[in-house]
């Protein structure tokens, strides 16, 4: 139980009119990554989603002290729409356990 760390691996995807359209490098990351073990591994496929799937990984990751998986594509992660503030904030560990006493 020790070696338990929370961890969010993002990772890119082509634009999201190319996903699944087989072509060339056209894979299902969050499947592909679930399928080996991963609890929590999915794609985010529109940018009013990127914050609170952030957000959903993040705690998942906190919470069950393990690694999570975002894949987002590159015209998502590009979009001007995006927030620039309001980054869910963590509890750090010292608040969790002191919550839990």
């Amino acid at each position: 139980d020790l070696d338990k760390v929370p961890m969010l691996a993002l990772t890119g995807l082509k634009s999201t009119h190319s996903v699944g359209s087989g072509s060339f490098q056209d894979i299902r990351q969050a499947q592909l990554i679930a399928a080996g073990g991963l609890g929590w591994s999915k794609a985010c496929m529109s940018d009013n989603s990127v914050m609170p799937m952030l957000k959903s990984a993040m705690h998942y990751a906190a919470d069950k002290q393990a690694a999570t998986h975002l894949a987002i594509p590159v015209d998502v992660l590009s979009s001007r729409t995006l927030p620039d503030s309001n980054v869910p904030r963590l509890k750090t560990l010292a608040e969790r356990t002191e919550e839990n006493e």
